[in-house]
């Protein structure tokens, strides 16, 4: 991805949907603050629904610029579509998305783990997905190129206990097509060591593509688990929904010197 953490533990998106919290976060001690998701619709109401987002992200990064004295978190941008099947359509609503909030992002995310999707639920033809992340790709290259920057680019898939393929679809084709990570999420897992196995299959299969694993994170002994398991960072989210922003406090116990990723 080519960025600097401060530590490997951040917040999963679900928690801050709009920005408004990033501040909040990011003074709680998290090294970053995933946004979202934010379901793009075409059409008029996607301005009015990506607005929110631009003016919270706006003041945030205000607040954090480096003449501030304030090293604010990371912040990535999850993004998606309600729109089935997933197709050309709903990849340009998702470069809509990109396009108005890569200058204010570290890194944006493609969700495919929307429950009821077809992404999620391995149904999605494998070329129309291919076709849409591979011009999701593009548009973001393309706002990367007018920004003078790279923006890392990733998708987040569901890893459920019962796939057959560990490695879902969606994972496998963004390795292929250049995304740079792949943000995996954990749901419905019996226990933390079969989520590292799986962690473990993901990193081997996927490897020189960054891993963020997100489910199940409540304790620092859990985010070291899966940070020995193979993932380059870690997402918490019902702790931080249930204790609130300091619950950081408790989880930073699994903190390493900063992690490049």
């Amino acid at each position: 991805m080519g960025i600097e953490f401060a530590h490997p533990v951040g917040v999963a998106a679900g928690y801050d949907r709009d920005g408004s919290r990033s501040a909040e976060l990011s003074a709680a001690g998290f090294a970053f603050v995933e946004v979202g998701t934010i379901n793009v619709t075409a059409g008029t109401g996607a301005n009015a629904m990506l607005q929110p987002v631009v003016e919270n992200l706006s003041c945030y990064r205000l607040r954090s610029a480096p003449w501030s004295g304030v090293h604010g978190a990371a912040i990535g941008v999850s993004l998606g579509s309600l729109r089935e099947p997933f197709d050309a359509v709903a990849a340009a609503e998702i470069a809509v998305g990109a396009r108005a909030l890569a200058p204010l992002a570290d890194y944006l995310v493609v969700n495919l783990s929307r429950p009821g999707s077809a992404c999620r639920d391995g149904a999605a033809g494998t070329h129309s997905l291919r076709s849409a992340l591979e011009h999701i790709r593009a548009q973001v290259d393309a706002s990367g190129r007018a920004l003078a920057r790279r923006i890392p680019l990733l998708v987040k898939v569901a890893a459920l206990p019962g796939d057959a393929d560990p490695v879902p679809e969606g994972a496998r084709l963004a390795a292929a097509l250049g995304y740079d990570g792949v943000v995996s999420a954990f749901e419905r897992w019996p226990s933390a060591e079969s989520v590292c196995d799986r962690i473990s299959t993901l990193r081997e299969r996927l490897a020189g593509t960054a891993l963020l694993a997100v489910g199940g994170v409540r304790t620092a002994e859990t985010a070291r688990r899966y940070l020995r398991a193979g993932a380059d960072l870690v997402q918490v989210y019902t702790a931080v929904a249930e204790s609130g922003p300091p619950v950081a406090y408790t989880l930073l116990a699994a903190t390493t010197p900063p992690t490049r990723t």
